[in-house]
């Protein structure tokens, strides 16, 4: 189960990284690299806490993928839009709202097809 997953899920932490070390020195937002380490150990705990989960075999996984896709996708769609508005938006910017959009849908439709959600149940009606 985890292996349908895990490529949306490792995205999230490589765009992080991509934001902490190639976006934040170009827009002069860098800190310490004790902060820089800690901000992208904080941004692995809930993918670590979804793998956790989808090993579990956990009832709440698929819910909280698709919540949490959802999130991502919102995530990058705002980022995009604050990116489009500057003149001068470092590249970087767009390579980690692709990589959010990516990983926040593919977790939101992988979890729905997990979900079974708009599959139609047929029914047949038999007159006896």
């Amino acid at each position: 189960m985890l292996r349908k997953y895990l490529p949306f899920l490792l995205m999230i932490p490589v765009a992080n990284a991509l934001w902490a070390w190639g976006v934040l020195p170009r827009i002069g937002e860098e800190g310490t690299p004790a902060e820089t380490f800690e901000w992208l150990v904080v941004q692995w705990v809930v993918p670590t806490l979804m793998a956790v989960l989808l090993v579990a075999k956990s009832r709440l996984a698929r819910p909280l993928l698709c919540a949490y896709g959802v999130v991502l996708a919102l995530y990058g769609v705002g980022t995009l839009g604050w990116a489009l508005m500057g003149l001068y938006t470092p590249l970087p910017v767009y390579g980690v709202c692709a990589l959010f959009l990516v990983a926040g849908f593919g977790l939101v439709f992988r979890s729905l097809k997990d979900l079974n959600v708009g599959r139609v149940v047929k029914r047949y009606h038999l007159d006896d």
